[in-house]
């Protein structure tokens, strides 16, 4: 079964910050569409598309902010991909190679959308987006456009822009934008959206530090392309805080039913309980590595108020308490 429709808290964290800093209530309107506060603080963990496009719409319909979706797509920079893509991108070398690395990895950033390479003449190709199913966006057609850019300009430079880009959706560029992009044309209400990159800049090397500078330890210890499972094991990860999830509200969250869940994680040979016990477990053990980490700190990132209840379920999982645990490590 395809995984569910999720994407990373580093693209969520950008509207986020914007509503901040104009003062408007981010915490309250996360409280309402039930967004936990765990995805301000950690880029790495997942959100259900329908549950943040819920919140970017209700916040665009009240922020005083114009051109809300281009204005978030400014701050979309390189450092925003997660650490697989970046290596994977930065390993490439070439700009085509980079641009065939950065397709396979998106899904893995967002499983909603596809990329693909057309040809766009005969000096030119199109870096071509479109979402698997449903309708286009504003906000996500900004990002995704915002980051085929930014990664075109760690080859070609800061300065680069492209000479056309198009919108799926009815998305006539503001003031901001067109000011942004003075030599741009721009296109709309078209059947994908793209952006051009000229053929002559297809073999240029890496402008940015080299991939062996990233980091490799597991950032992100989710890939949310595998299946139900994984897509739900990264949107579990920022929710486990708040306690056990329960499977009806994590199927209303991702637009689908229970059985829905229950039939793609039984194709996988597990449970809701199982996974839910097995992220409990995984953070747990990744935040005991940290030494910084507090145990009653990490007893209440993974959902124990207590933390004796934490220790005693630590000990029946690896028979041993968190601290003989972080001993031995």
């Amino acid at each position: 079964m395809p995984p569910l429709a999720v994407t990373r808290a580093a693209y969520f964290q950008i509207f986020a910050d914007i509503l901040d800093e104009i003062g408007d209530p981010v915490g309250t309107w996360m409280d309402a569409s039930r967004l936990p506060e765990s995805l301000r603080e950690d880029p790495n963990l997942f959100v259900p598309n329908a549950q943040a496009l819920g919140f970017l719409r209700a916040a665009n319909n009240r922020s005083d902010i114009t051109e809300f979706a281009f204005r978030c797509s400014q701050r979309v920079k390189f450092s925003f991909f997660a650490p697989k893509t970046r290596r994977a991108v930065l390993g490439a070398p070439t700009l085509y190679r980079a641009l065939c690395a950065f397709i396979n990895e998106i899904p893995a950033e967002d499983t909603a959308l596809k990329f693909w390479i057309r040809g766009g003449g005969s000096e030119s190709i199109r870096i071509v987006c479109a979402p698997k199913t449903g309708r286009v966006q504003n906000f996500s057609s900004w990002m995704q456009i915002a980051g085929v850019v930014e990664l075109v300009r760690a080859f070609a430079g800061a300065d680069w822009a492209p000479e056309e880009i198009a919108f799926m959706g009815d998305f006539p560029p503001g003031t901001a934008a067109s000011a942004d992009f003075p030599n741009t044309r721009f296109r709309t209400s078209q059947k994908t959206s793209w952006v051009s990159v000229p053929m002559r800049l297809l073999h240029l090397k890496p402008r940015l530090h080299d991939a062996k500078s990233e980091p490799t330890g597991a950032l992100n210890p989710v890939d949310p392309t595998m299946g139900i499972p994984a897509s739900l094991r990264g949107v579990l990860r920022s929710h486990i805080e708040d306690g056990t999830p329960h499977i009806q509200t994590m199927a209303e969250l991702n637009c689908t039913s229970v059985r829905t869940l229950q039939r793609g994680l039984s194709a996988a040979g597990t449970t809701f309980s199982e996974l839910v016990h097995d992220v409990r477990c995984e953070m747990a053990r990744e935040l005991l590595a940290d030494p910084k980490n507090r145990i009653i700190d990490v007893s209440m990132a993974v959902g124990y108020s207590d933390p004796s209840h934490f220790s005693r379920f630590f000990r029946e999982v690896y028979g041993k308490s968190p601290t003989e645990h972080r001993a031995s490590a």
